[in-house]
């Protein structure tokens, strides 16, 4: 592929690795499936421009390293991307914002900062209906439970396709479990 992007195809077979993951409950491996796709989102949404002397340079859209940045856990790049974008809430076409990525994956200094000095929307549902919150407690991770309720995040809104609550998806097979869910 021209830019070194997925096809179409391999896209929607990544979208759908990771929607089947998402529908059998098994999260714990969707990190892996986010961080390809948003490789691939970062290399779709590249341009190649040529100046003067021939030489060529890739340019990245801000949003989609933005993205791709708080998965990987490089506050640095997520800094200056989010210097560049209007709006670091803005989700991806799956609803997944930056900080539903970095909670994920576990990188509470780049939550700290997309919601301390970004302001970045805690509630925000992606169109599953999970909010960082949902994402947070499906970890167990308390730290970033406390700080996002500390932050606004409301514990009661609730997924779409079983309408539960962010404790509800606390991890009973996963180590802090008694502490998440209570």
């Amino acid at each position: 592929q021209p830019g070194g992007g997925q096809s179409q195809q391999q896209q929607q077979s990544t979208t759908a690795a990771a929607d089947a993951e998402a529908s059998s409950g098994d999260y714990s491996s969707l990190i892996a499936v986010s961080t390809a796709v948003a490789a691939a989102a970062a290399a779709a949404a590249a341009s190649i421009t040529q100046n003067a002397a021939g030489n060529k340079r890739v340019n990245f859209d801000p949003h989609a390293l933005l993205l791709d940045a708080a998965v990987e856990g490089e506050l640095e790049l997520v800094r200056e991307c989010a210097r560049r974008v209007r709006n670091v809430s803005t989700p991806n076409d799956e609803g997944i914002t930056a900080l539903h990525n970095s909670v994920c994956a576990g990188h509470f200094d780049i939550v700290q900062f997309l919601v301390e000095q970004c302001g970045c929307d805690v509630n925000y549902a992606d169109n599953d209906g999970w909010t960082p919150l949902h994402c947070a407690a499906s970890c167990n991770n308390l730290q970033m439970i406390r700080f996002l309720i500390e932050h606004g995040a409301s514990v009661f809104a609730t997924t779409l396709s079983d309408n539960e609550t962010a404790v509800r998806k606390c991890e009973e097979d996963e180590e802090g479990y008694r502490e998440c869910y209570d």
